[in-house]
């Protein structure tokens, strides 16, 4: 019998907290990471004072590429511990937390869509962690039409949404 101490139920506490943050991402939302305090991952709405912010914070993405791929191996690594101490209520957690922080970090590329470095190093790190954790890989889908944008909003993507989508 493995014994969870008081400090690993804060470590996931903090990285379950981090994943609903980047769950709650809406397109051309930005992320800040160089925040000292818990949580370490903050949401900047735009604006237009936004660049000017995140000059002075020292805000960069190839920083927040790196805490997100950080991140998303924590997860792996939290991950893989839960299964071999067969806890399977933070196993649970840690998918459907994982599965809406993807929904959010999808919209994140929408708001770098023309970064290809972003992109890839993204789609790396998604489909790492789909892969470790058994879960859905959630594809990137385009935010130009209309309808697509509503969906994204909804979050409501099944397969007769997408079927109906090809009859227009």
């Amino acid at each position: 019998m493995h014994t969870i101490t008081a400090h690993k139920l804060d470590q996931d506490q903090d990285l379950l907290t981090e994943l609903r943050i980047l769950s709650s991402l809406r397109p051309n939302d930005r992320i800040a990471t160089n925040n000292s305090t818990k949580p370490v991952i903050r949401i900047q709405k735009p604006n237009v004072f936004q660049p000017l912010f995140r000059f002075l914070g020292s805000e960069s993405r190839t920083s927040n590429v790196a805490y997100i791929q950080s991140l998303l191996q924590r997860v792996i690594d939290r991950f893989a511990f839960a299964v071999h101490v067969k806890d399977e209520d933070l196993c649970t957690r840690l998918k459907t937390e994982t599965q809406d922080a993807i929904r959010g970090i999808r919209r994140l590329q929408h708001t770098y869509e023309d970064d290809a470095q972003f992109q890839a190093a993204m789609n790396i790190s998604i489909d790492t962690v789909c892969i470790h954790l058994d879960i859905q890989h959630l594809e990137m889908v385009s935010m130009s039409s209309p309808m697509m944008q509503h969906k994204a909003d909804k979050e409501e993507y099944t397969d007769s949404d997408t079927e109906n989508e090809k009859t227009f």
